[in-house]
């Protein structure tokens, strides 16, 4: 039992975390247009990853990981892929 429970928590953090790298690699070219914070914007010299938009969505999710139901931030995370790749699919499909 313990290992279906320990694997019941990796599976979990991996539903909250996998969404974050899509989310701020999808903030960068919108903080290019200036649509949020141009400050977003920024790449890592070294490593050329949007490490400002990551840390911004990382903090977000930690916050929620600390403040809300871990089920309900599990079904709001997964909603949310959903709605938000659910669009690009259908519409690369056409």
């Amino acid at each position: 039992m313990p290992l279906v429970r320990v694997g019941a928590a990796l599976a979990a953090l991996g539903s909250l975390l996998a969404p974050s790298l899509g989310a701020s690699r999808t903030r960068l070219p919108m903080a290019r247009d200036r649509h949020p914070p141009h400050a977003l914007a920024a790449v890592h010299p070294r490593f050329g990853v949007p490490h400002r938009a990551e840390l911004l969505v990382g903090a977000v999710v930690a916050v929620l990981a600390v403040t809300t139901d871990l089920r309900g931030a599990i079904g709001f995370s997964s909603f949310g892929v959903l709605a938000y790749y659910g669009p690009r699919a259908a519409s690369a499909g056409s």
